[in-house]
């Protein structure tokens, strides 16, 4: 005659096995099992990376900076005291963020590794125009248009890439839409200053970078305060349809 098996799981570390004999008797081995299970492993807390407040901070404190700068303020006409400014806030750090947003999976705009890692480049390459031990002073000492119209092409293709970031956040929100709009508008202006050598257009670009600069201050207030930290959320205003 068939054994009868009878079948028990339990969350145990043990695994038993019972048989209980009754051949010979008329009626069928009854065999008992009990079979063990691991409980469940904890989930693992996932380690949440948000580089964006670094990265709008370096922005931010960098062009407030010379944004007084290009307004003359204080009767500043000498840019060189920002030079550690650019090499280590504006550009190391912004790059630094751009790769944490690569860590992340972020990959677009100002939340993302494409436009930190940019503009800390950008301020990298700045760098020698502000840092005199490159000496680009001395090598344009004798043709100072060639030094404005080189400045100028350079901020033209910040410029355009800019261009391409700003369009790539019009379906995001209000305050990052801003920030490259107003990023966008300054570099035109400080490109059109350059090439036509107007200090009217500098100062105009340092009065409209502190608009920048209020933005970009806003945007990393609103990624670095949250009901988590502080009981509320900064309003950014989402442009997402659907």
């Amino acid at each position: 005659m068939d054994d009868i098996i009878l079948e028990k799981a339990s969350f145990t570390f043990e695994a038993d096995e019972r048989r209980h004999s009754t051949r010979g008797k008329g009626v069928p081995n009854v065999v008992a099992r009990t079979y063990s299970h691991a409980p469940p492993p904890a989930p693992e807390k996932k380690l949440v990376i948000n580089p964006a407040p670094l990265g709008f901070f370096a922005s931010a404190v960098t062009i407030f900076v010379f944004s007084l700068f290009n307004l003359h303020d204080r009767g500043i006409t000498i840019e060189n005291a920002g030079v550690g400014m650019v090499l280590f806030f504006g550009g190391i750090c912004q790059i630094i963020a751009g790769l944490l947003a690569f860590a992340a999976g972020n990959t677009f705009a100002a939340n993302g590794e494409s436009a930190f890692t940019c503009y800390g480049g950008f301020w990298l390459a700045y760098s020698p125009f502000v840092f005199p031990a490159f000496g680009l002073a001395e090598v344009y000492a004798n043709h100072p248009d060639q030094y404005y119209n080189a400045l100028a092409m350079i901020l033209a293709g910040w410029t355009i890439l800019t261009t391409i970031f700003l369009i790539g956040t019009l379906r995001t929100n209000v305050v990052l839409l801003l920030f490259f709009l107003l990023l966008d508008v300054n570099l035109l202006i400080l490109t059109i200053a350059e090439f036509t050598r107007s200090l009217t257009l500098q100062k105009i670009a340092g009065g409209e970078g502190l608009l920048f600069v209020a933005v970009a201050f806003y945007a990393g207030a609103a990624n670095l305060l949250n009901e988590e930290n502080c009981g509320f959320n900064l309003p950014v205003g989402n442009l997402a349809r659907g």
